[in-house]
């Protein structure tokens, strides 16, 4: 069994503190030193680099002074790679379309003609904010310093309606006055879940957000509801099943990211519960 020290993230004795991770299945049995932890399939590794028994190993490629296994490192670098073209086209996709607007707005406006500029205006204007709020969005989801940011619930909120101005989903969001403060990576989890929910509802609906301290941790909850309220397949087999590198699409890059950072943070993120007209996510965030 591998012991892992999530405080230190040290593997092995190897200090990772610095590294970016990635998560990767494995086929060691894992244990959180400090909490006793089990779990069977999966495990944080440097995202650039592979590890598993391998990294005793004398092999001559290096990084961050531990001996890795070359072979290895090629495939992660390989895996790193695919995902960044991935989550790079996931997010030029969601924003094509409002600078396209803009684009549009513009050309309109150079017409001359009075009414047409009017209109050309508030239509570059609309997509302005659209594009804005979907950059701030992914900005705080996909962005490093999502990870450590401390968001308030009210921004959370404006954040959220932002991305998804434009689409047909009504957003009920709960008030700041008399809510758990969001800890560290709490914000960047919410709104990671909000992205899925939003997923779910290709022809509108309503999306609602929750959260409550429990003991097990921070509980948020994303519920989406709507006649056709559904987690798209290629989604659901990252979700529900083992998130194999080799099923990522630029549909589904976005549930392994979420994932990749529930996992990171020690979250319990299960499967999503999907019912008549509803998809609830749920994740448990250890509060230390």
């Amino acid at each position: 069994m591998l012991e892992i020290d999530r405080d230190s993230m040290a593997v092995g004795g190897l200090n990772l503190a610095d590294a970016p991770v990635q998560l990767l299945r494995v086929t060691d049995e894992v244990a959180w030193s400090k909490r006793g932890f089990q779990r069977s399939a999966l495990a944080f590794w440097p995202a650039s680099m592979a590890v598993s028994h391998a990294m005793t190993s004398r092999a001559t490629a290096r990084y961050g002074g531990a001996a890795w296994d070359p072979g290895e490192c090629l495939v992660a670098a390989n895996v790193e790679l695919l995902l960044t073209e991935l989550l790079v086209s996931r997010l030029c996709h969601d924003l094509i379309s409002p600078v396209g607007a803009i684009g549009n707005g513009l050309e309109l406006m150079e017409e001359g003609d009075a009414a047409l500029a009017k209109e050309a205006m508030e239509l570059s204007q609309q997509s302005a904010r659209r594009a804005s709020g979907r950059l701030q969005f992914f900005r705080l989801v996909f962005g490093s310093g999502g990870a450590r940011q401390i968001l308030g619930l009210a921004e959370a909120g404006q954040l959220a309606s932002g991305y998804l101005d434009g689409r047909k989903i009504a957003l009920e969001w709960p008030t700041a006055e008399g809510a758990p403060e969001l800890p560290p990576g709490g914000g960047r989890m919410l709104l990671g879940l909000v992205m899925l929910a939003a997923e779910c509802l290709a022809r509108g609906g309503v999306l609602s957000a929750r959260i409550a301290t429990t003991d097990l941790g921070m509980r948020i909850k994303v519920v989406a509801k709507g006649s056709d309220a559904h987690v798209p397949l290629e989604s659901m087999g990252i979700l529900g099943g083992d998130g194999d590198v080799g099923s990522l699409t630029v549909g589904n890059v976005g549930a392994y990211f979420v994932k990749t950072f529930a996992a990171r943070h020690g979250a319990t993120l299960p499967a999503p519960a999907a019912q008549a007209g509803a998809v609830e996510f749920e994740a448990i965030l250890r509060v230390d």
